[in-house]
């Protein structure tokens, strides 16, 4: 196996939304041809880590006034902030800002939902037991 190092040099701007891929030109030296046109190759893109938190793309609202996400404080209150959105990998996407690690988010919120809001909190999920 060979390793080249290369450049993205342009992208077609459209992700095909069915398989969440798009096409991309690298440009890289190939002056001995090793590297036939239409060949399949492994590309990995170095990418910086991720100052964000990561959330299920469930807990979004999006709203004229912007994306936001419900957050409840321990008295089961609503509080709608505006979060920036970072890299969205299709199931979870990453909020750069808006929200904290110890937040507990409201999954799936209803549209009606507001700010102020008192709402009844759900006791975490119980692993089921195991029979032996």
């Amino acid at each position: 196996m060979r390793t080249f190092k290369g450049e993205v040099t342009r992208t077609s701007a459209s992700i095909d939304t069915a398989t969440r891929t798009m096409q991309a030109e690298v440009s890289l030296p190939n002056k001995d041809g090793a590297l036939l046109p239409g060949a399949y190759v492994t590309v990995n893109l170095p990418l910086p880590a991720s100052q964000g938190l990561t959330v299920p793309i469930n807990a979004l609202l999006f709203r004229a006034e912007g994306t936001r996400v419900a957050v409840v404080d321990a008295g089961g209150k609503v509080s709608l902030r505006p979060v920036a959105l970072g890299r969205d990998d299709g199931q979870a996407i990453e909020v750069l800002s808006g929200v904290q690690a110890s937040d507990r988010l409201v999954l799936n919120p209803p549209d009606a939902l507001n700010d102020g809001d008192v709402v009844a909190l759900q006791p975490p999920a119980q692993p089921a037991a195991r029979k032996e």
